[in-house]
Order: structure tokens, then sequence, then C-alpha cells
């Protein structure tokens, strides 16, 4: 969903020989329309996509970040996170770049979410079957379960504004139990909005990381309800590791408005495509994957089941995402309530006995592992932005934060009722 606006800066010290169409900085060749040559604090020159400024070796944009004695800071210079992440391997960039999304989703990625339009080589196989036939292989265990008094202690609370420039203003913990934002009922947990008061500068709202993070298992997601299908809102369940976009990012639930279905999607750095058939019931909407190439857009599949998302999965009274990282491949499934699978919750499910997933893309030459590194789990709802805010006025009509500041009975569907969050490995 957000991603992060900073990218370790293109440096080569050797001369170039650039081609037709191609410009030369400090010895690299690009093409404009990607990529500009700045002016470094240090006074050097540097390789960094268009629009972005460079800060001691490290490229970021100025709405997120800004430079402060030669080092990146993210926000307002007193703007801290609190994630409690470690700091980007980048080395020179001066910044806590964990869990932190920063990026956006421009109108030019709004407009591929709101289209079926299939880029990239699809197959929709609607007819289950088994993906693979040894069982031991693909079994799981080692299950971490996060659920009722347990949940938010596997999480750090955001409180920093929002990289995606939404209408929010996300609260720290004590805040958001005393506000009735988040609770805890037996094993289920409530993560909400406030959606009782008029607010001017932006609706309270929760937006948490998990303190740990990983690379290739399970991660399900067993829930009753999710934020509904409202003008103004932009939920997500995602996954991102730190140095956006050389971790990757996946995005497992994500919608805008009153959008009706989900897209899962994808963000790396150059390198990573899709080619040939994929075995899988959804909808590509892209084939590159790439941050740049793209747009911010990444490689996005829609899921095609009506009550996937919003309004629609709660009026059918919920179900679970799973999200498999192996290394061959990164797949959603997506189960309605009434159709698990019967070992989804069992401590050692097997998803090779497990229907077609919603989405597949593979993972090998077109778009190697080292695309994904460790990720953190994130849950968040926002308003307006980058993305929902953008095409509020053709979805919705009006202004979005307009709409947002003084109608808060409007988002008493805008929350999270999860009854379990569970993250599984392989035993070798």
């Amino acid at each position: 969903m957000k991603l992060y606006l900073i990218f370790i800066a293109i440096i080569f010290t050797t001369a170039a020989a650039c081609g037709s169409g191609e410009s030369s900085c400090n010895g690299a060749c690009y093409k404009s329309g990607q990529y500009s040559c700045v002016t470094d604090v240090s006074g050097g020159l540097m390789l960094c996509p268009v629009n972005f400024q460079a800060c001691n070796g490290a490229c970021y944009s100025s709405s997120v970040y800004h430079c402060s004695n030669g080092k990146l800071v993210y926000g307002a210079a007193s703007s801290t996170t609190s994630s409690g992440s470690s700091t980007s391997s980048g080395g020179t960039q001066g910044v806590n770049a964990g869990p932190v999304p920063a990026a956006s989703k421009s109108t030019t990625s709004t407009t591929k979410a709101a289209t079926s339009t299939t880029k990239a080589a699809t197959t929709t196989t609607k007819t289950p079957t088994t993906t693979s036939s040894s069982a031991s292989a693909c079994a799981y265990s080692n299950e971490q379960k996060w659920s009722g008094s347990n949940f938010f202690n596997q999480f750090d609370f955001f409180t920093a504004a929002d990289p995606t420039n939404g209408f929010v203003k996300f609260v720290d913990q004590t805040t958001a139990e005393n506000d009735g934002l988040i609770s805890v009922s037996g094993d289920q947990v409530y993560m909400g909005v406030d959606h009782t008061n008029v607010q001017a500068s932006g609706r309270s709202a929760v937006r948490i990381s998990s303190k740990t993070s990983f690379t290739t298992g399970l991660v399900i997601l067993d829930l009753d309800h999710m934020p509904g299908s409202v003008c103004g809102s932009w939920p997500a369940f995602w996954t991102v590791g730190t140095n956006w976009p050389y971790n990757g990012e996946i995005d497992i639930i994500e919608g805008v408005n009153n959008g009706e279905t989900n897209q899962v999607t994808l963000h790396t750095n150059t390198g990573c495509t899709i080619s040939g058939t994929r075995n899988m019931t959804g909808t590509s909407t892209g084939s590159n994957c790439d941050v740049v190439a793209t747009d911010n857009a990444g490689c996005g599949v829609t899921v095609t089941k009506s009550n996937s998302y919003g309004t629609n999965f709660n009026s059918a009274g919920g179900g679970a995402y799973v999200m498999e990282r192996s290394s061959d491949a990164i797949k959603v499934w997506f189960f309605p309530k009434g159709q698990y699978p019967s070992d989804l919750l069992s401590g050692s499910p097997n998803p090779c006995s497990w229907p077609v997933p919603d989405s597949s893309t593979p993972i090998g030459n077109n778009c190697p592992s080292s695309h994904f590194g460790p990720q953190n789990i994130i849950f968040d709802i926002t308003f307006c932005g980058d993305w929902a805010g953008a095409v509020f006025a053709s979805q919705c009509g009006g202004t979005c934060t307009t709409y947002v500041a003084n109608n808060p009975s409007a988002f008493s569907e805008s929350y999270w009722l999860i009854n379990s969050l569970r993250l599984l490995s392989r035993s070798y």
C-alpha cells in the first residue's frame, strides 16, 4: 500500500558511453523520464528518481523526508517512528526506515486498481486443484498465534504524520485504548477509527507494525470484519521491508472508498516482471512490479470473488486471507467464512491440498527472490490521501477531506475485528 519513498542513489565512478536519448550523470547513463541528475548536499552529482532530492548519498521525496545536517529525517524535524526497527542498511541515510512506508499510490496507480484490464498473461483457473503432490514437503508448523490479550504486544504503534498524505491522525496505544479505537474481547481484537467527533484536522485512527519480521513462511489472518466500503477510507493489511523498495512490499488486503473487490499488489525495485501463465483465479492488472517503471503501481491482481473486500466481505460473515512466501512463489488465498480448508487453523496447514490461489507470482529468473527481504506486518486505516483522495470526486463526489471531517458516523464500519493472526514456517 504505502511505499518507502527513499532510494539509495545510483552512483558510478567510471565514465559511461550513453546511447541515443540518454544523458550522463556522474558517469551513469539515464533517461530523463525516470531519473534526474541532482546536486547532493555535499555538492556532488547523484542520479535519483524523478522529483527526488539527494541527502548525503540517499535519494528522498521532500514530501516525506527532509535533509538536516547531512542526515535524512522522516517528516518534520521532531518526527520519529515508534517501530523500534533497526536503521536501514543504507548506512549514509541516517534514517530509521523500518516499517514506516512512505510513498503513495499515484492517480495512475488508482486507475490501474479500479479497472479489470489484464496487462499480463493470466490464467483464471476456477477448478480447485492442488499445487503439489508432496504433502510432507508442503506442510507448515512452528505456529505463532497472535490474538486476544497478546495481540498488541506484538506491534508498535505508528504516530508520525501519514506518509501517504492522508487526512488522519495516527494515535499511540494509550490514546487508542482511552478513546475506544482498540479493544480486546476474549480472543477477538478490535481496531477502528473515531466515528463520533467532527475532526477538522484529520480523523483519529490506528496504524500498527509488527515488532518482528519474517522471510519465507505462511501468514494467516482470520477475521470477522474488515473496514467497510466507505467513501474517504483507505484500509490495508500488508507487509514491507526496510529500505523500500529493495526489500519489497506485499499488499494482501487493500482498497479505497466504496470499492467492492480486493487487490493484491507487489512492489519492488527494478528487475521483477511476470511472464507466462499464472495458476490463479484472480485477474492481473500488471506484469511489472518495478515501482519506478509503473509510477508506484507495482503488479496487482484483483480478487474476483464478490465477497473478498469491504462491505460485501462483512455481509458474508468475514473470512480468512493467507499469504505464502516460498522460494518459488508469493501466493495469496481468500477463503470466505464457512469455506476454510479443514487444516487452515489446525497449526499444521498444508497449502498443497488447497484450491488454486487467488493470486500467484512466480519467483525466479524474471523476479529473483532477492527482491523480497525480511518484512514486517502492518495494519492501518487512513483517509483520502494520494489514492483514496485522488479518485474521491469521481467515485463519491465532492471533496474528500470535507466529507471525512464532517461525517463521523459514516465511519462506524471502518474497523478490523480479528480472530487471530498466525505465522508459520516449515521444519526441515
